[in-house]
């Protein structure tokens, strides 16, 4: 991200200096190169932007961390839901689990009343004929 920040601010001040320079006017003259003014006052421009851009640069990286941590802070979120909801499927399979086990030894003990509450009637029915004879 920094270096496509770095090359937009290269690429938008170079064509700046582009636009309003022609450089074909340029001369050379004894390894010195000679100017026309507008190319001057462009590079003067440019010489005077170059700080901005870089402080412009420097708050765009800090920007840049801020929205890493925030993105960081986010996937952190995102994992703690994905355990919270792990958890309270695993706690639902436990509860559910021990729903069906007190449900079928609900159903056993309304046997065993029924299987006793019969052997008590027919033990009463004998003992009430044994009574009588």
């Amino acid at each position: 991200m920094k270096k496509v920040i770095i090359f937009i601010c290269s690429m938008v001040l170079s064509f700046s200096v582009l636009a309003e320079c022609n450089w074909t006017t340029i001369q050379q003259k004894d390894d010195v190169f000679v100017y026309n003014r507008s190319c001057h006052l462009e590079v003067g421009k440019l010489v005077t932007i170059a700080p901005l851009k870089d402080k412009e640069i420097i708050l765009l990286k800090e920007q840049n961390t801020k929205n890493e941590e925030i993105l960081t802070l986010k996937d952190l979120e995102i994992k703690k839901i994905n355990e919270k909801s792990n958890l309270w499927e695993s706690n639902s399979k436990d509860l559910n689990e021990k729903i069906q086990k007190i449900e079928k030894y609900n159903k056993i003990e309304n046997w065993l009343y029924f299987g006793a509450g019969s052997l008590s009637v027919a033990l009463a029915v004998y003992l009430a004929s044994k009574i009588t004879k």
